[in-house]
């Protein structure tokens, strides 16, 4: 398989030296050889972490602080504030 390296810089809208093309190509052929080499064994995510310690931890969903705790002490930072909004200056129109 050829990779066009300017082709796909133009598609990500990244520039890329010419210098710098040979070895990004090296590197994406050895990237795309060792995905083929993975669907060969068919090793799909729960494949490859079945064996592993690895496991995702979550908190609970629940509200971390208090409403408001940090309220004041943000707002007292802004350069102008009303009530308890930050005020910004307006750059829409109707």
């Amino acid at each position: 398989m050829e990779i066009d390296i300017a082709h796909l810089s133009r598609l990500a809208r990244v520039a890329i030296r010419a210098e710098e093309m040979a070895k990004i190509k090296k590197d994406l052929s050895s990237i795309l050889g060792y995905v083929s080499e993975l669907e060969a064994v068919g090793a799909g995510p729960a494949e490859v972490l079945a064996d592993s310690d690895l496991r995702n931890v979550m908190r609970s969903d629940t509200d971390a602080y208090e409403k408001g705790r940090f309220s004041e002490s943000i707002l007292s930072q802004a350069p102008d504030r009303e009530g308890s909004y930050i005020a910004v200056k307006k750059i829409l129109e109707k």
